[in-house]
């Protein structure tokens, strides 16, 4: 058989260029989305083997995020086909020739190449009106492209998570530097709070006169809220205020021992009427004495919260702004929060016998939060901010040096980055929850056990106390029942409390392992805690038979 030897040359050269094409095709595709990589694919295949049709689709395993692209339209029929077989339980062929794929008079014939185990990385279609389609060889460079595209569509589908992945964590790690931020900003606040109310303590402790320790009350306010006025009334019978103490510009005009009528539109009369905090942003709408001599000074905004004592509306605190934009949203709130813990500090100006347990309640406890947040913080939520700040660094450098594990390391910092934030969010529900102030002691209760990981039978009186015993009792059940979680081994806890003879007992109970210490630093500072308030703390554990803490505090305090 005569063979024309530079027909031959020819096709082989053809088949070498082509090949040679292919194998360039992956280097091309590097750094492509996965859409990219199957447009590329069709693309190649029709301009390369001159194809009518042209049909990628590419797909991860079990054909999750599938690709498909289509070029041409000389098989129209193609869906129908291709959807035949897919609805079938037979796996698709190696590979199919289909014979008069055309719509019309042409004759043309479509090769099927699936790609992968029964065609679960995808599947590359092509026809042609050549009649000698598809020959041996375009058989060959069609199973190769497909080959090579499944290869890149991986890859890029692992740059694309790797995308993905890196853009989550750092979305995690700006949120949790904002977190960080506005938390540390917050803690900054409650130790300005907490230095503020030491230093009225430890006036009341020194045995100040009252006048002394309201000012200096007015005078703390003041500096903390940035303030122009800062007035402590007491109210009187009637619709009338004693001013106790002031500070600010026209302090002269209205000084200590003036009594003043509190009619009108004013906040004085607001937190008198409700017994919650108030605000007013325009004293165009003020009205009254109070509202009149506001004007006459230039104030623009006011806020105030009521001061209670033993129980009973005892006054307010009110301050006052010139400038034009108004005071912060949470204002009010920093002074109800204030002005709750000023209690003591006025019924112990007049009384040194309560001198110890208000130094006890305003300084140690104030002093050992502050420490136990900044210990948190150390030990939780800023050493998992290391370690992901580090195991970034490792996963930048495996990428530069295109290591093997740079994924791995991304999972790590991500997973170290999302156990902060938790740790973030716990160490927020830490402080006195909001849910204690508006529901009292057995909504925070209830609130506290929701999170915890351990069955635990709550049985507590709905009947509200004064906000001291609901924040004592409430540390001291948190920390029982975290003292539990730690350490105990327990399956099961039990939080009961009830009311005898004017003092709340509170019980803490679990079946762990028992052979606590109660010289421990966790007990201790619960025994302190009680102690503080006039109270006494109670702890059986033996070895084998569980642990039982019982607080009993007055529900009484001055």
């Amino acid at each position: 058989m005569h063979v024309d030897t530079d027909a031959e040359v020819l096709r082989l050269r053809g088949l070498l260029r082509d090949l040679v094409a292919l194998s360039a095709i992956p280097a091309a595709w590097i750094g492509s989305d996965p859409p990219a990589v199957a447009a590329g694919l069709a693309d190649a295949l029709v301009g390369m083997l001159q194809l009518d049709f042209a049909f990628v689709c590419l797909s991860g395993s079990g054909r999750a995020g599938a690709v498909e692209v289509t070029r041409g339209s000389a098989w129209k029929r193609f869906p129908e086909w291709l959807e035949g077989h897919l609805a079938t339980s037979a796996p698709l062929p190696p590979k199919e020739i289909v014979p008069d794929v055309g719509d019309d008079s042409v004759l043309r014939r479509g090769f099927v190449v699936p790609i992968g185990v029964n065609g679960e990385g995808g599947v590359v279609a092509a026809a042609s009106e050549r009649s000698d389609f598809p020959t041996q060889i375009d058989q060959l460079l069609l199973s190769l492209a497909a080959n090579h595209a499944a290869a890149a569509f991986q890859s890029a589908r692992i740059i694309d998570e790797r995308k993905k992945a890196e853009e989550q964590l750092r979305n995690a790690r700006n949120e949790l530097e904002e977190k960080v931020a506005k938390r540390t900003a917050e803690l900054q606040v409650a130790n300005d709070e907490l230095s503020a109310l030491r230093r009225v303590a430890t006036l009341v402790a020194e045995g100040a006169a009252p006048s002394a320790v309201f000012d200096a009350v007015a005078a703390e306010m003041e500096r903390l809220l940035e303030a122009d006025q800062v007035v402590l009334s007491r109210y009187e019978p009637g619709a009338e205020v004693t001013v106790v103490a002031h500070r600010g510009a026209s302090a002269r005009r209205v000084p200590p021992g003036t009594r003043v009528s509190h009619d009108g539109e004013n906040v004085q009369a607001m937190v008198r009427r409700t017994e919650q905090p108030a605000r007013i942003d325009n004293f165009e709408l003020a009205h009254g004495t109070i509202g009149e001599l506001a004007r006459t000074v230039g104030v623009r905004a006011a806020a105030g919260a009521p001061i209670v004592v033993e129980g009973r509306l005892w006054g307010v605190i009110s301050a006052s702004w010139s400038r034009e934009e108004s005071p912060p949203a949470d204002t009010e709130e920093r002074m109800a929060r204030f002005a709750e813990l000023l209690d003591a500090a006025i019924v112990n100006a007049d009384s040194r016998d309560q001198l110890s347990a208000s130094r006890a309640r305003l300084v140690t406890e104030g002093d050992e939060a502050r420490r136990r947040v900044v210990r948190d913080l150390h030990d939780g939520a800023q050493q998992r901010l290391v370690h992901t700040i580090l195991t970034l660094k490792l996963a930048q450098r495996a990428l530069r040096d295109k290591a093997g594990n740079a994924e791995s390391l991304v999972g790590e910092a991500l997973q170290h980055a999302e156990q902060g934030n938790a740790e973030l969010r716990e160490l927020a529900h830490g402080i006195l929850p909001a849910v204690l102030a508006r529901g009292g002691l057995r909504a925070g209760v209830d609130a506290f056990v929701e999170r915890l990981d351990l069955p635990v039978k709550v049985e507590l009186p709905a009947r509200r106390f004064p906000a001291e015993i609901e924040a004592s009792a409430y540390f001291i059940v948190a920390e029982a029942l975290t003292n539990i979680v730690k350490h105990s081994q327990a399956t099961r806890a039990e939080v009961r409390a009830s009311v005898c003879n004017g003092m709340l007992n509170v019980e803490v109970r679990d079946d762990g392992m028992g052979g606590a210490d109660p010289e421990g630093h966790g007990l201790v500072g619960l025994r302190d805690r009680a102690t503080a308030l006039g109270g006494r703390l109670k702890i059986e554990s033996t070895l084998g038979g569980g642990t039982v803490v019982v607080a009993t505090l007055p529900v009484s305090v001055g």
